[in-house]
């Protein structure tokens, strides 16, 4: 009785190396696809902020080009807006009437490094349209 009660706990011991050495493999096996998984995520938030980014740069080429700035001002105001690479930015301004167009575009930047290989950068456009300042009909005291 004690001989089979020592090879019962024995066997319980094997079993649960066992169970452990195949939770290592599972682990083993897993870890790389949650790394990638991770990563992805991080590219996709990094790619989300640089979208704002754009926007804001947009907004702010359209505020200065509603003062009647040139489009050189435009377009030095829109690369220096934000943190991003200036050299990737396009800004094209135009006019018709009392509204003032700015459009930009943004060759955003894939920083993963086997990511970028895959697939190519995607480009934002913003388009953001004001009405150049004092060419409204209402008057400054709020009618």
């Amino acid at each position: 009785m004690h001989h089979s009660a020592y090879n019962r706990k024995a066997a319980r011991r094997r079993e649960r190396r066992k169970g452990r050495g195949q939770a290592t493999v599972e682990f083993a096996l897993l870890l790389p696809m949650v790394a990638i998984c991770m990563i992805l995520l991080i590219q996709v938030a990094f790619l989300g902020l640089q979208r704002v980014l754009v926007t804001h740069a947009a907004r702010e080429g359209a505020r200065i080009a509603a003062t009647g700035a040139s489009p050189e001002r435009v377009t030095a105001r829109v690369k220096g807006a934000t943190q991003l690479d200036s050299e990737r930015f396009k800004a094209e301004t135009s006019r018709a009437g009392d509204l003032v167009t700015v459009t930009v575009r943004y060759r955003a930047a894939i920083s993963v490094p086997l990511i970028g290989h895959l697939v190519t950068e995607p480009e934002f456009v913003e388009t953001i349209v004001m009405r150049r300042e004092g060419s409204g009909t209402a008057d400054r005291d709020g009618g």
